[in-house]
């Protein structure tokens, strides 16, 4: 335990402050990333398969650390047909229409419930 003077109190309170905000933020990137992971896994499981093209959608799916003023942010993405994404999860007309096969949102969802529930305990 330390002890402090009155006028001491202010600047030790905000070093333990700037300590406390350090070790949550490592702490939170550390969840994000492992939703961020999650949520590629689950897309790797769930995302549509096609006899014509095998995996290679499913298995396209990737985190990328990006990072951001004020901090770091993870992005999922596929990365080997990333243009499929859009048009498979809404669906398409055209002359061959296609049907939507929502995986994408429901990924989304299923990693940031998890990511709060860490976040609240």
């Amino acid at each position: 335990m330390t002890t402090v003077r009155p006028e001491e109190f202010a600047d030790a309170l905000i070093r333990l402050l700037e300590h406390h905000t350090a070790s949550m933020s490592i702490a939170f990137r550390g969840d994000a990333r492992r939703a961020a992971q999650e949520c590629a896994d689950d897309l790797k499981r769930t995302s549509p398969k096609s006899r014509a093209h095998g995996k290679h959608y499913a298995n396209g799916w990737e985190v990328q650390e990006v990072g951001r003023s004020g901090g770091t942010a993870y992005v999922v993405g596929n990365t080997g047909k990333p243009g499929l994404t859009h048009l498979l999860e809404k669906g398409h007309g055209g002359r061959s229409p296609a049907p939507a096969y929502p995986h994408i949102e429901p990924a989304y969802d299923r990693a940031r419930a998890k990511l709060i529930g860490r976040l609240k305990r």
